[in-house]
């Protein structure tokens, strides 16, 4: 698979899931949206337990602190929970990171950026 990169901000992945904290830091690292935030949601939680919960499920989320390597430490999630994330941020956000994925996924460049709407 290819790197995912929104918005200029390279996301790193380790073992199939996403640095949330790279998400973060993309979105505009704006306080209200830090990634404890969005796993402490009521409605993320309950996503969570859907996905890991299907059959052929797949680890959902990682919390890694501490440990030999500074670069795992912190929030790693599945696509869906990307997604989920991006929306939670805002419409903007969630349009910009679903046409990374789906870039990603064709093996097509990646949208540096939305373009702004016309009126």
């Amino acid at each position: 698979m290819s790197n995912l990169t929104i918005l200029k901000t390279s996301i790193r992945q380790s073992d199939n899931l996403y640095s949330l904290n790279d998400l973060h830091i993309a979105s505009g690292n704006d306080p209200k949206h830090r990634p404890t935030y969005f796993v402490k949601n009521q409605q993320t939680q309950d996503l969570v337990n859907e996905i890991e919960r299907c059959e052929n499920s797949h680890i959902a989320i990682k919390v890694v602190k501490g440990g030999r390597n500074p670069e795992l430490q912190g929030t790693w999630v599945c696509e869906e929970l990307v997604l989920s994330y991006a929306m939670w941020i805002s419409p903007k956000f969630h349009l910009i990171v679903l046409r990374a994925f789906l870039a990603m996924h064709r093996n097509q460049p990646q949208q540096l950026e939305l373009s702004e709407t016309k009126g």
